[in-house]
């Protein structure tokens, strides 16, 4: 921290919570600690389990959709990439306060693929951008540039993994709860929505909060991806935390969601961000 630098490992925690995902997914669902989530809940949610269950989906899909508008604004450019940039800079420096002396300079846009000047549209790759563009000294555009780097794989995994967290979202739904699922939800919920949200801030530190020579503000891709991504997630989570597991059925839910937690799918429902 005293070199500028907040945690840059955070740009590589995707890995861990990969491995993490595909743990809690290939471990027998029977074990008590699962059992125990399972049975884990609150009476007042499991008397409203049907609505409970509604709003979580209603939340899965709103959050998906900003996830998605999201992450076109992080690999897209000209107008929608403008109006779903993760980062605005231009205006005054901030040092002067906006004094009537300081030197007005161009605005730009950019995400994690782009960086785009907004008078003319021209863009460049942000990892070959001049650094003069963000406003910042060399070794932190340096920093701006490796964490959009390191932010592509994240994203991309959100976006694709969420689909899987609102699949079990509508198993529990529609009466085929189980343990495996309650898990699922809330590992997504909790576990990798805190991941991408590091992700995230370490994105917000190195581009925005370290460029100092010119105004650089949050833009609302990067708001929708921080909400969708994360916020809605943890709302999400405790709902699911807070619901046991239905009785009807579920035994049989437990033996085909065991058999099937080696699939594609369900590893994949475990690396969410």
């Amino acid at each position: 921290c005293a070199s500028g630098r907040l945690l840059p490992s955070l740009q590589y925690l995707y890995c861990p919570a990969l491995m993490a995902g595909v743990v809690v997914a290939l471990c027998p669902k029977r074990f008590c600690c699962f059992q125990k989530l399972g049975e884990f809940g609150c009476e007042a949610f499991e008397e409203r389990r049907h609505q409970v269950l509604r709003i979580c989906e209603v939340l899965s899909f709103t959050g998906l959709v900003l996830a998605v508008c999201g992450f076109t604004g992080a690999f897209t450019k000209g107008d929608i990439g403008e109006v779903l940039a993760w980062v605005k800079y231009g205006g005054r420096s901030k040092s002067d306060g906006g004094a009537e002396n300081s030197t007005n300079v161009e605005e730009f846009y950019a995400g994690v693929k782009w960086i785009c000047n907004v008078a003319d549209d021209r863009c460049q790759e942000m990892s070959k951008v001049n650094c003069t563009y963000l406003g910042s000294p060399h070794e932190k555009c340096t920093d701006c540039q490796e964490a959009a780097g390191k932010t592509v794989i994240p994203v991309v995994l959100c976006v694709l993994a969420y689909a899987m967290y609102a699949h079990n979202t509508w198993l529990r739904y529609h009466h085929k709860d189980s343990v495996q699922a309650k898990t699922m939800c809330c590992f997504a919920c909790f576990f990798a929505a805190t991941n991408f949200l590091l992700v995230l801030l370490n994105y917000w530190r190195a581009c925005i909060v370290t460029a100092t020579l010119v105004h650089a503000e949050m833009g609302f891709g990067l708001l929708l991806m921080g909400v969708g991504g994360s916020l809605v997630k943890y709302i999400c989570g405790f709902l699911h935390l807070f619901l046991p597991v239905e009785d009807s059925g579920s035994e049989e839910m437990e033996l085909e969601s065991e058999s099937g937690s080696n699939s594609e799918v369900e590893v994949m429902d475990e690396v969410m961000f």
